[in-house]
């Protein structure tokens, strides 16, 4: 979109230089993060995101709940996570209380320590749906920090904003779909080997998108 404005407005040819999205706090690099195995066959699944609106719906928060509630029928070994200022009210979650915690917002050293303990995060965020005109980029920056710690991530791309990650191999890109996502959350749970490898290769990708060097070094 910047780049579309920049050459709409100007006749002459300007060198633009794209660097993919957010700058990552460079604890997520020095030393590397490295997420655990699940133990006791526990699989974690969180959701981190800030609310700014009610119910959070421009971050897929009840899409988020709604495949919780489908998948915590058919599987005991599940449980959910969120992270931000969301709280049981927003959503009723009394079916999955105690499958479903909620921790507040963290700070980094905590985040940190908080995605080292998840299998996967979800982020079915939606755009235009804050105000006209608002949305989110891809991924969101708490996708690329749990990704840089490891975690594999299931998220949406309604803007086709990829920066180069493959679908399939580094992450999985889904619709703002609960069935769609509880589907696929099924599928990684079904095959743990699988969901660890796509955080292993998405943490490559990510480590080399977001690297420091990267984002605030010398061009």
């Amino acid at each position: 979109m910047t780049r579309d404005y920049v050459i709409a407005r100007n006749r002459r040819n300007i060198p633009i230089h794209f660097v993919p999205g957010v700058v990552v706090n460079p604890s997520y690099f020095f030393p590397s993060v490295c997420r655990r195995k699940s133990e006791n066959n526990v699989f974690h699944v969180c959701f981190v995101a800030e609310k700014y609106m009610e119910k959070g719906v421009n971050k897929g928060y009840p899409i988020f709940i709604e495949a919780a509630k489908s998948l915590a029928l058919e599987r005991e070994n599940i449980h959910f996570h969120v992270v931000g200022n969301f709280d049981s009210s927003d959503v009723m979650v009394t079916d999955i209380a105690n499958r479903i915690k909620f921790h507040g917002r963290l700070m980094t050293s905590e985040l940190k320590g908080f995605f080292s303990r998840m299998d996967v995060i979800v982020s079915p965020n939606q755009p235009f749906l804050l105000h006209p005109g608002n949305f989110d980029g891809f991924p969101t920056g708490c996708c690329v920090e749990a990704s840089l710690c490891g975690v594999t991530v299931v998220a949406t791309d309604e803007l086709k904003q990829n920066p180069g990650y493959c679908d399939g191999e580094d992450m999985l890109i889904v619709p703002p779909l609960s069935s769609l996502i509880a589907d696929t959350l099924r599928n990684l749970v079904d095959h743990p080997d699988h969901c660890f490898s796509l955080g292993v290769r998405g943490k490559a990708m990510s480590r080399m998108f977001y690297a420091p060097s990267r984002q605030i070094g010398p061009s």
